[in-house]
Order: C-alpha cells, then sequence, then structure tokens
C-alpha cells in the first residue's frame, strides 16, 4: 500500500462504513500490543481490489476489506485515545513534581524551543548558556544532519534528542559533542536501513537510551563515550551493523526498489560525497542570482534552480532533452517527459520536469554537472544571499569596486564538484 501515487477506490455499490467504536478499540489495543511486544507485522484480514488504469495515478478498486482499511484510515478515534494519554501523562508528572506553575512553563518553553531545533531550526544564532549565540562551521554541519534525518523522517530519535539539547543548554556538552552523537545516530540509523533491520525495534532504544546512558555511572559525565558504547553493544534486531555487514548488503541491495525518501538520501549522499555537502549554504536564503552579468530575482533556491535551467534549455535544448529520455545517468534521474515522474518537479520547457524535492547542495551538484555538458563556465554563476531576519524587498545589492568593496565573497568549500560563486549580501 505504500506510494504516493497509488489510490484505494470504493465503489459505489459496497455498503456504507458502520464499524462502531468498540471496533477501533480493539484495533487501537492491537496496534498498541504489536509496538509493545516489537513485532515485525500484525494480520488484520485480507484485501481483495482490482487494478484500474486511470493514466495519472495507480488505481485499485476495494472489493472485500473497505471496512478495515477505512478503519486504518480514520485517525479520529486514536487522536483523541492519544490526546487523553498525553494529557493524563503530563497531569501526573505536574502533580509528582511539585513544581511551581512559573517554573513548569520555563521548562515547557526550554523543551519547545530544542523540539523546534530538530523540525529544523538553524542551531546557528540559537542563545547558549552563557548568554552568547551558537556559531561556526560545526553549527552547520549539525543543521545539515538535522535536515538530512528530517529528510528520512526519523521522528523516533526526537526524544533523545531533546535531552542531548538539553545537556547542552545546560553546559554539559559543547556544541562538537552533540555534533557529533547526531552523526552516529545518522550513520546507525542508515546502516540499519541498508541491512534491513526492522525499524519497529527503535521505539524502545531511543525511548529509553538517555536513561540507560546515565544508569552506566549515575552521572551525566563521559556521554559521547557511553552513548557510542550503548549503541555498539547492541545485539541481533537492535545491533549497529558493521563495516563488513554494511558494505556487503550496500553493494547487495536494490537502491531503487526502496522508497522514494530513503532512495532519494543515498542517492544525494553518494552524489555529493567528498564535495563539502552544504554546509555553508544550509538555512540560508537566497535573494537572487547573477549569470554572465545578468542578475534575476529569486524567492527561493528551487525559484533559481527552474530559471538557470531554463537559461541553459533555451541555448540549446538537445542537452537537457536527451538527459529527459535517458535512465543511465545520476544527473538524467533528475530530469523526465513525465509530469507525474516526481512528487515535486517543476517544468523547465517543453514537457521536460526536473525534480525539486531535494536538498540545497543537490541543486547545485546537478547545476554543477549539467554546466558541464553544456562547456558553460561555472564562474559566470553567482549567488546572492541574505540574512534570514532580512525581508526580501529591502534587499540592496552589493557596491562593486576596483578595491576593497562592501560585498563579502567566499568559497562554498565544494570547489571540485561546485565552483559557483557565492556573494553574502550586507
Amino acid at each position: 500500500m505504500e506510494g504516493a501515487k497509488k489510490r484505494f477506490i470504493i465503489p459505489v455499490y459496497q455498503r456504507n462504513y458502520d464499524c462502531k467504536t468498540e471496533n477501533c478499540k480493539q484495533l487501537y489495543d492491537d496496534l498498541i500490543k504489536v509496538i509493545r511486544n516489537s513485532r515485525n507485522s500484525h494480520f488484520i484480514g485480507s484485501l481483495v481490489s482490482v487494478y484500474q488504469p486511470s493514466g495519472r495515478y495507480i488505481e485499485f478498486l476495494v472489493i472485500d476489506g473497505q471496512q478495515r482499511l477505512t478503519t486504518i484510515s480514520n485517525y479520529n478515534y486514536f487522536y483523541d485515545r492519544i490526546q487523553k494519554k498525553v494529557y493524563s501523562n503530563f497531569k501526573e508528572y505536574v502533580e509528582q513534581s511539585s513544581l511551581e506553575v512559573e517554573d513548569l512553563l520555563k521548562e515547557l518553553l526550554a523543551y519547545a524551543r530544542r523540539y523546534e531545533i530538530l523540525l529544523g531550526a538553524p542551531i546557528s544564532g540559537q542563545s547558549t548558556g552563557a548568554g552568547d549565540s551558537y556559531s561556526g562551521k560545526t553549527c552547520r554541519v549539525l543543521d545539515a544532519c538535522i535536515y538530512r534525518m528530517n529528510r528520512l523522517e526519523t521522528t523516533v530519535t526526537r526524544p533523545f534528542f531533546l535531552e542531548v539539547l538539553r545537556l547542552l543548554d545546560e553546559g554539559k556538552m559543547d556544541i562538537a559533542q552533540v555534533t557529533e552523537i547526531f552523526l552516529v545516530t545518522e550513520t546507525y540509523l542508515f546502516r540499519r536501513a541498508i541491512c534491513d533491520l526492522p525499524a519497529n525495534a527503535l521505539n524502545k532504544i531511543f525511548l529509553l537510551l538517555h536513561r540507560e546512558i546515565v544508569r552506566y555511572d549515575g552521572t551525566e559525565q563521559d556521554y559521547v563515550d557511553k552513548f557510542k558504547y550503548a549503541l555498539l553493544s547492541r545485539k541481533e534486531r537492535a545491533r549497529f551493523p558493521g563495516d563488513e555487514e554494511f558494505s556487503a548488503m550496500f553493494t547487495e541491495r536494490p537502491v531503487f526498489q526502496m522508497n522514494s525518501k530513503n532512495k532519494i538520501y543515498i542517492l544525494e549522499r553518494l552524489e555529493n560525497f567528498g564535495t563539502g555537502e552544504d554546509k555553508d549554504l544550509t538555512g540560508r536564503l537566497i535573494a537572487r542570482f547573477s549569470y554572465k552579468n545578468m542578475e534575476q530575482p529569486v524567492a527561493s533556491w528551487v525559484e533559481m534552480f527552474q530559471k538557470v535551467l531554463q537559461i541553459l534549455y533555451a541555448e540549446d535544448r538537445s542537452i537537457i532533452t536527451k538527459l529527459a529520455c535517458s535512465d543511465g545517468d545520476n544527473v538524467a534521474w533528475h530530469f523526465s517527459m513525465d509530469a507525474s515522474a516526481y512528487i515535486k518537479g517543476v517544468e523547465i520547457g517543453d514537457g521536460i520536469y526536473v525534480l525539486t524535492n531535494t536538498s540545497t547542495q543537490s541543486k547545485l551538484s546537478v547545476l554543477a554537472r549539467v554546466f558541464r555538458l553544456y562547456e558553460a563556465e561555472p564562474a559566470d554563476l553567482v549567488f546572492y544571499l541574505r540574512d534570514e531576519n532580512e525581508p526580501a524587498g529591502d534587499i540592496k545589492l552589493p557596491r562593486q569596486s576596483s578595491g576593497t568593496g562592501s560585498t563579502q565573497r567566499y568559497s562554498t568549500g565544494i570547489t571540485r564538484s561546485l565552483p559557483f560563486s557565492v556573494t553574502s549580501l550586507s
């Protein structure tokens, strides 16, 4: 049932939905048991359907099982149960902790800010416990790692990461140690996915991981070393795959048969290996770009990506057309003649589409490779960045001069594959 293009259609001749609350309760309780017992599957009966071609979507007419299918899709009951459970647990916590209301609200605000970081808010610029702000290369590495894990929808790690960020706020770990924990976790999750280890085992692992680390010696000292030991010492379904196991599975695993989020992640990581990735551009906003000294304002990296490709396409249509009609190249995978080929894509022209559901760095890497096909000069493409809090309408172009001007130019750190220039508006 996976896939964004699949549609399950209930024919009009099927009886009305008549599952009662007690039926939903039984299903909910069964699903809770599946999670608690770390079972791989749960049989809820068969689903009989007939394939019906529709062109854009893969549609199936449901012949038998529509009551069960509709019940699973009905989140209202489950949402109410979860809300009540969360409220009762929180109320119990408040009563047992004896916290004053003001202290409780401060703690809630602190955790909300940490959760905002896990949702993708850059840690760069966030206040530290010492009163200054986080900044520098390590922060950008951490921001990029959080961005990638959000793309993989690894929400199961968040209870543990909230405690890690708390230790950072309290000065018990520095930003480099926190970044190391996030990167090791990313490696752990990716290796498990390649080795086809069950994801449901992760819920219990990360929910209790902080408590387990502290329990080793009763302190939060040497946290990174204890964290690594906790993961590496796990066995069987919870194990951290070693190099030999991972290498063997990665060689044999049919990547193109994996779900789209894992497939895009793998291809981007392979494509960006050794290029410095998007460390300098993570969280940065583009104001405009210049190609061959012709400037164009843009509202996003996606718009820049589309416009630059349209400029190249206008110069020579055959090169991008050939990419769109081919499937034997990493770059060609980003182009298609089919409008429904990508969940998110934009048209370049003449019915040719390009994938946009990728990171900023992936877009720049694609441009670098397309530039080589066109024998275009990468130095002709310049990006003008703006501060996150600066309104787009107030951007001023940097002054140009023969001496030391007000325009700050810096390398993206990925000149091997992306020698585009980047200019920061000041």
